[in-house]
C-alpha cells in the first residue's frame, strides 16, 4: 500500500474560494469552505486529514471524488462525507460548480464539545461516525447551516461574545443536520429517491450520473432501474438523459451564442460529432440548423 499524506489546507478569501481558517474560534470546526468555480480548476492529490471529518455540500454542478478505491459523483443537493481514516481527493473542480465544505474535528475520548455534555458529545460523534453511507441526500437544514456559519463570519465582530456564541450555536446544529440527513438517507422511499434523480436529469443534464451510484440511491438493481424508470418517465435511464441533454442543447442554441462546440463539451458528449448525430437523430435537423430556424423565427 503506498503512503497518503495527511494535508492541511491553504487558506485564501477571495471571490471565487473561500477557505477560512477558524481554529482558533471553533476547535472542533477548525475549517469553513466555500467555492464558486468561475473556471476549471485542478483537483488534489490523494490525502486523509488527521482526526477531521470532511463534510462537503454540492449546490451547483458536480464533481467527482476517489476515496478507498470507487468514484463518487457529487451532484446538486447531494452530500459527501469522508472519515479521518478515508484516503480521498477532489478529482477536478469543473466551472460552474459551487462547493461548501467544513472540517470537524473529531474530539478526543472524553473531550466534550463547546456547550455540550460529554454525553451530548459522545451521541453526536458516534452518530456521525456511523453513517451507513458517504453519499446522501442534503436538506435545507444543512444549507441554511452553511450559509448562516459564513453570515456570522462576515457580520459579527471579531472577538465579541455574540459572534462566538453564533458560531457555536450554527456549527453544532450543521453537524446535528449533517448526521439526521446521512441516516435518513437510507430510509428514503425508492420511488422517492427515484424521482430525486429523475427532477435532477431534468434541472441538471449536464451533470454526470454514473450507473452505479445510481443504483445505490435507489437501492434497486439495474433492471428494476430501467423498469421503474421507463414507467415514471417512458425511457429508460441513459434514453431519458440524453432527451434531457438534447433540450438543454436546443436552449443553448436559441438563446446562447455558444458554438455547437462548447455546447456538446458542456452537456458531456464524447464529440462535437456524436452531439450533432444524436441532435439530428432526436430533432430532425443538424444543430446549426435548428440555430438558424429558430434565430428566423424570431426575426419574423
Amino acid at each position: 500500500m503506498h503512503k497518503v499524506p495527511t494535508l492541511g489546507c491553504t487558506f485564501m478569501d477571495t471571490p471565487e474560494r473561500r477557505v477560512l481558517d477558524l481554529s482558533s474560534e471553533l476547535s472542533f470546526l477548525p475549517v469553513l469552505g466555500r467555492s464558486r468555480s468561475a473556471k476549471v480548476r485542478e483537483g488534489a492529490v490523494e490525502h486523509r486529514h488527521a482526526r477531521c471529518m470532511e463534510v462537503t455540500f454540492c449546490e451547483r454542478g458536480s464533481v467527482k471524488f476517489d476515496c478507498e478505491g470507487r468514484v463518487w459523483s457529487l451532484l446538486p443537493g447531494n452530500m459527501f462525507v469522508t472519515q479521518p481514516q478515508d484516503a480521498h481527493r477532489l478529482r477536478v473542480n469543473p466551472k460552474g460548480a459551487q462547493l461548501w465544505w467544513v472540517f470537524f474535528r473529531v474530539p478526543a475520548r472524553g473531550e466534550a464539545l463547546p456547550s455540550l455534555t460529554p454525553a451530548e458529545t459522545r451521541w453526536l460523534v458516534n452518530r456521525l461516525q456511523a453513517l451507513p453511507a458517504r453519499l446522501f441526500p442534503s436538506t435545507d437544514a444543512i444549507r441554511d447551516g452553511f450559509r448562516d456559519l459564513f453570515a456570522v463570519v462576515d457580520q459579527e465582530p471579531v472577538s465579541s461574545p455574540s459572534r462566538s456564541l453564533r458560531l457555536k450555536m450554527w456549527a453544532v446544529s450543521l453537524l446535528l443536520a449533517v448526521a439526521d440527513a446521512g441516516h435518513a438517507g437510507t430510509h428514503v422511499p425508492r420511488d422517492d429517491a427515484l424521482r430525486g434523480i429523475i427532477d435532477r436529469m431534468r434541472r441538471a443534464p449536464e451533470a454526470e450520473y454514473v450507473l452505479d451510484d445510481l443504483l445505490a440511491e435507489t437501492r434497486l438493481s439495474q433492471s428494476s432501474l430501467a423498469m421503474k424508470f421507463k414507467h415514471l418517465v417512458g425511457l429508460p435511464p441513459h434514453a431519458f438523459l440524453l432527451a434531457c441533454r438534447i433540450r438543454k442543447a436546443k436552449e443553448l442554441l436559441e438563446r446562447t451564442r455558444k458554438s455547437i462546440v462548447e455546447i456538446a463539451v458542456d452537456l458531456k458528449f464524447s464529440s462535437s460529432q456524436h452531439f450533432a448525430t444524436r441532435f439530428k437523430q432526436e430533432v430532425g435537423v443538424s444543430p446549426g440548423a435548428w440555430r438558424k430556424r429558430s434565430k428566423e423565427k424570431r426575426n419574423v
